[in-house]
């Protein structure tokens, strides 16, 4: 259960579009901005165009003006009959969308920086298009349960992030009724607290119980209800005898199961998805004894859960605008994040630009970024969506298969402030 922080939701608002002209331009990806290289685009100030804007809840053909790191401005309809005067870099027919917000994934650093760590799991995020993820606080070493814990994660992830991180705290049995300790937590900048009502499998995350999540609600907190795309992939009759790669918890379920998720989704009752990336070292894995009871316990999929997403809900109908609020809308709105989650004027210019017809077969000749390739159970699997390029607050942080030079992704209060 994650509760987020109090006073930190806002609500969505309308914004008209606003028409400006434009200028066809397709800048080279391979310069960097102002030479510090947190951008592969030479500008600032740009604009970005397709025929499919996922934008003001519909999806059609416009042009989004980035500046300073911001949306400026959307131009809808025939953007390309404006009087040209500023960069556009023209996608075509490629979606353009929100950049997704994964409130659900562990990067294990410090401590277990072996397993994935802040720099790798930041540059497969972004391949993936992924521009904000949050951080739980279990998997690294020591777990984030106080604000000293928070100071050692903030400093471990300098100069290493790819992509905007913010951090969950933990709520934990020592800090649970010590209102000061977690004030102290939540002032330090952790977005909200997370608890366990059954036993974590870390040592140092001992699980809470009813009366500690009772105390949280009593107080105001906000429930939300999260699946992930390997539960809404997969089914138990489908895992191969053996692929601990599969393991996970809880467990891959039947795929009557999978279809109940499926239809809670579609119908409203799961708000959003995340990844619970989790990732340990092969070794962890026992993949040659496959023994599933011993197994570290965690799918490994950062870089792939927009593709999973689309690829195995085609058959169920799901939509461009789904998409965007399962994965960024609403989000967004459970991390507290006020200027990201939509492509509006005055948000935070975090943006995917992605094909989703183009297929790809994950395999050894995929680029993939995790810390151990070998260990995703997504291996082998025929997808549909390819990400052209990912930008963070207008830095555009990958395309074409290349990252940016320089790490210069935000964490804590600056995915916060505007």
């Amino acid at each position: 259960m994650v509760a987020s922080a109090k006073g930190r939701f806002v609500s969505v608002l309308a914004v008209a579009a606003a028409l400006a002209a434009v200028l066809l331009y397709r800048a080279p990806f391979s310069k960097s901005l102002g030479g510090e290289g947190c951008s592969l685009l030479p500008h600032d100030h740009f604009w970005i165009a397709s025929d499919r804007v996922v934008t003001l809840g519909r999806v059609g053909p416009a042009a989004v003006e980035v500046k300073g790191g911001l949306i400026n401005a959307i131009a809808v309809g025939d953007y390309r009959s404006f009087v040209l005067r500023r960069p556009l870099l023209d996608y075509g027919d490629a979606v353009i969308m929100p950049g997704l917000i994964d409130v659900h994934a562990h990067l294990d650093e410090p401590g277990r920086a072996e397993w994935e760590g802040f720099s790798t799991g930041t540059r497969a995020a972004a391949a993936g298009g992924i521009t904000t993820l949050v951080d739980m606080p279990l998997n690294s070493f020591p777990s984030t349960v106080s604000e000293e814990t928070l100071k050692m994660k903030l400093e471990a992830a300098q100069d290493k992030l790819y992509v905007d991180v913010g951090f969950w705290g933990g709520l934990v049995p020592e800090n649970a009724f010590n209102p000061s300790a977690l004030e102290s937590l939540l002032n330090a900048g952790v977005l909200g607290l997370k608890s366990f009502m059954c036993p974590s499998g870390i040592n140092d995350f001992p699980m809470t119980n009813s009366t500690h999540i009772e105390d949280a609600k009593r107080s105001g907190a906000s429930l939300s209800i999260e699946t992930c795309p390997h539960y809404l992939a997969f089914s138990s009759e489908e895992v191969p005898d053996g692929d601990t790669r599969f393991k996970c918890s809880p467990p891959i379920r039947d795929d009557t199961n999978r279809e109940n998720l499926w239809k809670a989704l579609l119908d409203g009752h799961i708000d959003m998805l995340s990844s619970d990336h989790s990732p340990s070292t092969p070794d962890l894995k026992l993949m040659e004894e496959g023994n599933f009871l011993r197994a570290w316990g965690g799918i490994s999929s950062l870089q792939f859960v927009l593709p999973v997403t689309w690829s195995y809900g085609r058959k169920y109908g799901i939509t461009l605008n789904q998409l965007a609020s399962w994965w960024s809308e609403k989000p967004a709105k459970l991390a507290g994040q006020k200027n990201k989650g939509a492509i509006l004027p005055g948000y935070h210019a975090d943006i995917v630009v992605w094909k989703p017809e183009t297929e790809f077969q994950l395999d050894d000749n995929h680029a993939i970024y995790h810390k151990h390739q070998n260990i995703s159970a997504y291996l082998g699997k025929q997808l549909s969506g390819k990400v052209l390029s990912t930008f963070v607050r207008g830095n555009l942080v990958f395309a074409e298969d290349k990252h940016a030079n320089v790490a210069c992704g935000g964490s804590r209060a600056a995915i916060v402030d505007p």
